[in-house]
């Protein structure tokens, strides 16, 4: 649950404690379509479910994003309306995962009473999930792009989205086609970046 975490006011140029960056919280800039806990597929603190093994199969799930990922490729070819992405884009390959349900505990509240996880096992990366509500309807559902950097080596998330069924809306984030290129070596970094004074000198009114 708890968590040490600060948000930036660019109005202000005040940086405060962030309280309640955990569980069902709406989360930061998701305009309502996404919880705190579901950022990166998950986040957080597990102790409001009861987790499940459900075992193992083959799914189609998004797999060597490497096209939709390039940099020729801008958003506005990406995110379109409709509801979902350009599906021109993705790629989808039979996939081996492993399947984690997630059930609400009955002494604990949240706005998804079930969640389940298809984890593609090789790289560890969860790349499917679906979210119920208190109905046991479903409600959203999340995809995340996989692609291999050799250089590191390591297979990482180029974008994910979360479907919103009901709103018949979309979030996409993470997103890398547009962006400043990841340097994976992390070799500009020191640790004075991550304290709050480093969060006012980096903000922009």
């Amino acid at each position: 649950g708890n968590r040490k975490a600060w948000v930036y006011s660019p109005g202000t140029r005040r940086v405060r404690r962030a309280p309640n960056i955990a569980y069902d919280n709406p989360g930061t800039n998701s305009d309502g379509l996404q919880t705190t806990d579901s950022f990166g597929m998950f986040n957080g603190a597990m102790d409001r479910y009861n987790w499940t093994f459900v075992g193992r199969g083959e799914y189609y799930m998004p797999a060597n994003s490497y096209a939709m990922a390039q940099r020729e490729i801008q958003y506005d070819q990406i995110f379109v309306p409709g509801g979902h992405i350009n599906q021109d884009l993705p790629r989808y390959e039979l996939t081996r995962a492993w399947v984690i349900e997630a059930n609400l505990r009955d002494d604990t509240r949240h706005i998804y009473k079930k969640r389940k996880f298809w984890v593609e096992p090789d790289a560890w990366l969860v790349l499917n999930t679906s979210q119920y509500d208190n109905r046991g309807e479903l409600w959203r559902l999340q995809e995340a792009y996989p692609q291999t950097f050799y250089e590191v080596p390591a297979c990482l998330r180029v974008g994910e989205t979360t479907y919103d069924l009901n709103a018949g809306r979309y979030l996409a984030r993470t997103f890398i086609n547009q962006e400043t290129q990841i340097n994976f070596f992390a070799d500009e970094l020191n640790e004075e970046r991550y304290t709050p004074d480093a969060i006012r000198r980096l903000g922009v009114r």
